[in-house]
Formats: C-alpha cells, structure tokens, sequence
C-alpha cells in the first residue's frame, strides 16, 4: 500500500453522468495534490466506470446497501487520508478548494469543519431570484459565531463542499440514516457536540443546480423533515426540560410546534406582530404580541419560526436589545 494521501475526497456516483467527469477533473486538478478519490457506485450499475481517468489517485468503490448515507459510511471506512473531504459528481471544485480549506483547518484550532462559499449555478448560468437570497445567506454565513446564530434556520454549511479531520467523522460515528437530511444530521450533531464549523473568505465551489438532485427528490429534503430535524437538536439541548413560545403563527410556525410536541416539549403560545394579528388562538394556544411578549416574558425559551427574508436578523436584534442571551433566552429557527 503506497502512502496515506493528506485528503481523502468522498464522490458517491448514480450511474452515468454527464456532469461526472467536470466533477473528477475538477478534484484531479487541485493546486493540493495529495489525496486520493474515492469513486462511491452501486454494484449493479458500473457502467460509469468505463470513462474514469487512468489517475493512480482514484479509487473505485461500491456502497454496502442502497442510499447516500452506504456509500458515504462505505468511503469513510476506505479513507486513509487524515482529512476528509466531500464532493458531489455534478459539481466543480476550484482549484484551489482543499488547499485553502486545509489551511483554515490548519490555522484555526476552534474550527473543525471547514465548508465553502458556493456560486450556484444552473444549465443557463448563474441562479437568479429566491435562490440569489439563498445563495447570499449561504455565504454570509461564514465565521463559527454566525454558523452557530443560523444553524436552527436551515443547513448553512453545503454538504459536497465540507472538509474536516478524519477524527471528526470517527468521533460522530459517521452519517446516520434518519428521516431528514443526512447532511443537516451531521452538522446538528457536530454542532451539539461543540465542533466549531466555518468557510474560508473566497468562493470555493460552482454548486450545479438541476432537477435530478437529491434535494429535490427525496421526501427527506422537504419542510417538514428540515423541521423535525430542528425540533430532535433542541429538545438534545437549549429546550431540553423547557417549554417554549414560538414566534409566528403561519405554517412554519405550526411545523414547528407539532415537532417539538412530538419531543415532548410543550408550546405555551404563539407570538405576532399587532397590525397583523389576525388570530387570537393557533394550535389551541394564545397568541400574543411582541409587545406583551417583551413586557412580561415568562419562563420560556423563545424560538422564531418566522421565515420572511431578513426576519431573523430583525428579531434577534430586538430581542438583543432587551438584554436577552442568545441560544439561553431565544433561538432563531425560521
């Protein structure tokens, strides 16, 4: 066996791509050149196979069983490098990706898992719209401090662009199966486990978007297992033996509390702006205002659930203003 490689690069493959060879280039011609590619397929379909690149770095796998979560497991047990590194097979890392991620890594002994700021991108050229705002987050979301303030409102940290030491996935025991995102599983419980996670200052990554995604297929990307994953990670930690007052009353809001019900943790009302307060009562409980939440604040962990562009920053900062702590007082989770 030659030398363990410094990164070890995990890319399952769903068959035949025409994606999938921009992806392998773009890992092959990293500015960091010491690591190895470990190719994640199914046994059944090796078709792909035929177009791979005669580079002694890569490695051709098959997952143990069907899923995303077998053949990441089945490419951590092959990984010699002392770090990993993932990468999906329809996008394209730029050159100098691992080596700035190792370097964070390297510089930084508080941060643990090193993510990426992405360009997303389509087969028309860059994403416009909702997603530019979403793009925009991803990549504001930068530093351990503003990943911990947004981890409850969804994934800051794009999975095919993490990197972290191998030490890290043995230390959580790798992905889990669970029915929401394998990903946000991950960071969730990286991020109870007081790993501190951030993204070096440049785009790293062209992040293809396209209807064949994962995200966009599997019943595990929805709303609603996003939110069972939020409700599992508090009721582990901040709203573990409390009870809670959701801000919002729309459907986002009501997912919510029906989640953390299903932990065990109680919801005693709604909170919603005056002049737009159009229900005294949601899910059987009081709503309120700020006003009267801000007056006389009982005992509770406060959770925004309120989804609007910029709602969070807006309410953190009042609830900041009223001398409340952050991840003590209140959570943003919308």
């Amino acid at each position: 066996m030659t030398k363990s490689p410094l990164v070890s690069v995990l890319m399952p493959v769903k068959g035949p791509s025409p994606y999938l060879q921009d992806a392998i280039n773009s890992i092959l011609q990293q500015t960091l050149s010491d690591l190895e590619l470990l190719l994640v397929g199914y046994p059944d379909d090796t078709r792909w196979m035929s177009s791979i690149p005669g580079d002694p770095r890569i490695q051709c796998l098959t997952r143990d069983s069907d899923g995303i979560v077998a053949a990441l497991n089945t490419g951590l047990r092959h990984a010699r490098g002392q770090y990993v590194a993932r990468m999906d097979a329809d996008d394209v890392a730029y050159t100098n990706r691992l080596e700035e991620q190792i370097k964070l890594l390297s510089t930084e002994p508080d941060v643990h898992l090193a993510a990426a700021k992405v360009r997303l991108f389509n087969e028309v050229g860059t994403i416009e719209g909702g997603n530019q705002h979403y793009q925009q987050w991803l990549n504001n979301c930068r530093s351990p401090d503003e990943i911990r303030q947004n981890i409850f409102v969804e994934s800051p940290l794009p999975h095919p662009t993490w990197c972290a030491g191998k030490h890290v996935f043995d230390t959580l025991q790798g992905y889990r199966n669970t029915p929401w995102p394998e990903d946000y599983d991950f960071i969730l419980r990286a991020h109870l486990a007081g790993l501190g996670m951030a993204k070096p200052d440049t785009l790293l990554m062209d992040w293809r978007d396209h209807p064949n995604r994962l995200t966009r297929q599997d019943s595990r990307y929805s709303r609603e297992a996003f939110t069972q994953a939020k409700a599992w990670a508090l009721a582990q930690s901040v709203a573990k033996d409390r009870n809670v007052i959701v801000c919002g009353t729309g459907r986002n809001a009501t997912r919510l509390h029906d989640a953390l019900q299903h932990e065990g943790i109680k919801t005693l009302a709604f909170v919603e702006r005056d002049n737009a307060r159009t229900r005294t009562s949601r899910r059987h409980l009081p709503v309120i205002t700020y006003q009267t939440l801000l007056a006389d604040k009982p005992n509770a962990l406060v959770v925004s659930a309120v989804t609007a562009w910029g709602a969070g920053a807006e309410l953190r900062n009042l609830f900041t203003r009223q001398g409340w702590v952050e991840f003590d007082d209140f959570i943003i989770a919308g």
